[in-house]
Formats: structure tokens, C-alpha cells, sequence
């Protein structure tokens, strides 16, 4: 049996954060930089091309600083079989590497929308046992708050599966799908030993870019979001959303504050939403 040391995250708020989190804390304390380029979330606001009903959709991930951290990529196309892709797990977590990788996860009975409708994710991987068919699994189970849970190596592969037929290996799937890493690789994320980190004070590097970011200007775009076209497609339906702006800087405070709004309203049904509903004010 395998199994990476994994500790609460300070900031459970989104998952790939929360992740990044979970891995720094177990190592050494966070770093003051890395908790400054947080503050460096983007809003992509959506809209329903029927209705034209507007959704938020916040992330940070892309900007975090995390010397502590190093990353690299696996394209998932040839990890077609369970033992293909258990001996990959198996190698990296021997090499101490966290693996991340999207899955269905209404395969999966510790996530609450089991057997409901199919919603992809990406839990990280911290532990293995082959002997007793087990891989261990931390993700937002529930939506709500972070996890951690030993689920049936059968269940997991299922529900990657899913996402490797339906998507993956899709030839119709939009190739847009290949430049969304978090989909179309594995990503794999390991302690940097030789990083020496100084929490006394912050880098330039980190305040010209909070700087440039608060000084933006939002993007208009058209373009088809990742996460609900790939929903669509594991629920055979044609309910995806179009990104319609991307809000930076400043412009992500009033967005938050209609989110808080949002939740307050609405905060028994948002278990098993992916997006936010945007108000109209």
C-alpha cells in the first residue's frame, strides 16, 4: 500500500486550490506569496444560449505562485486499460507524486449526485492498495466541503472511463477540449526539495502582477466553456454554456458580491450546481 501524506487546506474554497493547499501544508508553511497570488482570481461570466440566463464561474488556479511545487503533464490517450493506468499511478505515487486527473463523477458513490446526473471533476490521487482494490481520492465529495475517501479501484475506473470514451477518444468532441489541460492530461504534482522559500516578505514579481491584474481590463470572448460542454456530452444533452466575458481586477469584487447574493438565496440547491446564477440587478 501507498499513501502521500495529505493535510485539510487552509482555503477550501475551489478544488484546485484546495489541493495545491492540502500538498504545501504537509511540507512546510504557505507561503506568503503564494497566498497573495489568490487574490488573482479571474469570473468568466456564461450565458445559456437558449435562455440567455447568465452564470459565474470563478478560478485562480492558472496564476498561483508555488515554487514549493513542481508540476508536469500526461497526456491520458494511451492509459486506455486499468492496468495501464494503475501501473502509471502506482509509478508516480512511489516517486512521491500526487496525481490529478478528471473523472464521471456520478460513477463514483462518495460523490452525493451518485447515480444522478454526471458531473466531471478532478479529485487528486494520494494513496493506492492494490491489495484490497482501493485508491484513495480527496475532491468537494459533496460539493460543499474538501474530502478525503478510499473508494473501489473498480468505481474510479468506471468513472475515468467515462471520460476517456466519451471525450478522450471522441473524434466529434470540439478540439478546443485538447488546450484544457485539467480534461485532456493527467497532471502530476511533487514536494521541490530544493526550493528555499522566504515568508518575510513579497516578490516584486508577485506585486507587478497583482498589479497589472487590478489595473485590467475585462475580456470579451466567445467561446464554449470546457466544464459545461463536457457535461453535456456525459449527460447526452445540448445545455452547454458560452463564455460571454472574462472579468479581471476590480471587476471580480462586484461579481463575488452577486455570488454571495446568489448563495444566500439559493443555498439548498447548490449542492449539485456547477455554476452560479448571475442576478439581475
Amino acid at each position: 500500500m501507498i499513501e502521500l501524506s495529505v493535510s485539510v487546506p487552509k482555503y477550501g474554497i475551489l478544488p484546485y486550490e484546495s489541493h495545491i493547499s492540502s500538498i504545501i501544508n504537509c511540507y512546510t508553511k504557505e507561503n506568503i506569496n503564494f497566498l497573495c497570488s489568490m487574490l488573482n482570481m479571474k469570473c468568466i461570466i456564461l450565458e445559456q444560449r437558449n435562455t440567455k440566463q447568465e452564470y459565474f464561474d470563478f478560478f485562480i488556479g492558472y496564476d498561483l505562485y508555488v515554487p514549493e511545487l513542481i508540476f508536469s503533464y500526461e497526456n491520458r490517450k494511451e492509459l486506455n486499460t486499468k492496468e495501464k493506468l494503475l501501473d502509471f499511478i502506482q509509478k508516480h505515487l512511489k516517486r512521491k507524486e500526487y496525481v490529478i486527473v478528471a473523472i464521471d463523477t456520478s460513477k463514483v458513490s462518495s460523490y452525493s449526485n451518485f447515480l444522478k446526473n454526471s458531473i466531471i471533476h478532478p479529485p487528486m490521487i494520494s494513496g493506492l492498495d492494490l491489495a484490497n482494490s482501493k485508491i484513495l481520492i480527496h475532491d468537494f465529495m459533496d460539493y460543499s466541503k474538501y474530502q478525503s475517501s478510499w473508494i473501489s479501484i473498480d468505481e474510479f475506473f468506471e468513472a475515468y472511463s467515462e471520460v476517456q470514451n466519451k471525450i478522450i477518444l471522441n473524434s466529434s468532441v470540439n478540439k478546443s477540449l485538447e488546450e484544457e489541460l485539467w480534461v485532456s492530461r493527467l497532471e502530476l504534482i511533487r514536494f521541490n526539495k530544493n526550493t528555499v522559500i522566504n515568508n518575510s516578505y513579497i516578490e516584486k514579481r508577485v506585486i507587478r502582477e497583482l498589479f497589472n491584474y487590478y489595473c485590467s481590463i475585462n475580456k470579451r470572448v466567445v467561446d464554449i466553456d470546457a466544464y459545461s460542454y463536457v457535461n453535456s456530452i456525459l449527460n447526452d444533452t445540448d445545455t452547454f454554456l458560452y463564455k460571454k466575458e472574462v472579468v479581471e481586477g476590480r471587476g471580480v469584487l462586484e461579481c463575488y458580491q452577486n455570488y454571495l447574493l446568489t448563495v444566500r438565496d439559493s443555498e439548498s440547491k447548490l449542492k449539485l450546481k456547477p455554476f452560479y446564477r448571475r442576478k439581475n440587478v
